[in-house]
């Protein structure tokens, strides 16, 4: 049974805040679609523009462009955002099962520097999503 990330919107809550995705590939930009439609204000932050994030653009979703390790971008993507959903990943799943330790580092130093930014953001969510399993 799937899971909501965030909770539903009924209509009548105030939209103030936004979720940033971080990575935009084909998982963050079904999660970024999704919370679009349901009336979200989305920011993405990915390292490369694809078919994908000029989509979650047309869409309204506001895609930043780089890297989640460098900490003065990551500062400006988690501006206004109350929730962060990491679905960034590095490599394809073949690629992974033959180096698995670089496919790992690949998915971590970003999952570490978000948490290292949120520390500082007690109040802004964090879900994590890991489709390799590293």
């Amino acid at each position: 049974m799937a899971r909501a990330i965030l909770p539903a919107m009924t209509g009548s809550e105030p939209v103030t805040a936004g979720v940033l995705v971080v990575g935009w590939g084909f998982l963050g930009a079904a999660i970024g679609q999704k919370l679009l439609a349901e009336g979200r204000n989305v920011r993405g932050l990915t390292r490369s523009q694809t078919w994908r994030t000029d989509a979650g653009s047309r869409a309204g979703a506001h895609i930043i462009f780089g890297d989640a390790r460098n900490a003065v971008l990551l500062d400006q993507a988690l501006r206004d955002v109350d929730h962060v959903v990491l679905a960034a990943g590095g490599h394809s799943s073949p690629t992974a099962a033959a180096r698995p330790s670089e496919a790992a580092m690949a998915m971590r130093l970003p999952l570490l520097a978000v948490i290292e930014a949120l520390r500082e953001r007690p109040r802004v969510g964090l879900t994590y999503i890991s489709s390799a399993g590293v």
